[in-house]
């Protein structure tokens, strides 16, 4: 019978063992190769919404012939701007550092999923003409919606440790 670790525990010194151990790493071989370019086109959809919607938010205005004097609509557009960058913060620390980032993504995936479904409807409510420029990023969130669906689906076979935001170069 294996000796507990003291007397009032209820853990054997061989499960305290295991517990602690750190767990194998995962080998380039069984590792997600598309996953950098995943996360690549993740960062740029994230900085041109954060742009359009912090920096010219008078172009949605004049996309969606919406008067420039909308203040609910300006809060919430700002609202959303932050909280997008919150969200490509806390992903991006997550993934760096592996940081539960099995949860994390999956938690930003439905967050994302959310505040896309919000914003189809809440527009898409509104009389104006579809104009290509808002089909164009209306796909380009779906894609990437689906980028993070894939990568909290593929999270436990995410790169190696010494994570990185750029791919490693390789010289000849």
């Amino acid at each position: 019978m294996p000796a507990l670790h003291d007397d009032d525990a209820r853990v054997t010194d061989e499960e305290l063992r295991l517990l602690l151990m750190p767990a194998p790493p995962i080998k380039k071989a069984d590792a997600d190769n598309s996953f950098w370019y995943r996360n690549a086109f993740l960062l740029a959809v994230s900085i041109f919404d954060t742009v359009m919607l912090l920096l010219f938010p008078h172009e949605i205005y004049r996309t969606f012939n919406i008067d420039p004097g909308a203040t609910d609509l300006a809060r919430y557009l700002t609202m959303v701007g932050w909280s997008g960058i919150g969200i490509t913060l806390v992903y991006a620390y997550s993934y760096l550092r592996d940081w539960q980032f099995e949860r994390v993504s999956l938690i930003c995936f439905a967050v994302l999923l959310t505040n896309y479904g919000h914003d189809f409807f809440y527009f898409s409510g509104l009389n104006v003409p579809l104009q290509p420029m808002v089909v164009v990023v209306a796909v380009l969130r779906l894609m990437a919606l689906v980028c993070m669906l894939i990568n909290a689906i593929q999270a436990k076979k995410a790169p190696p440790a010494h994570r990185r935001l750029l791919p490693k170069l390789k010289y000849k």
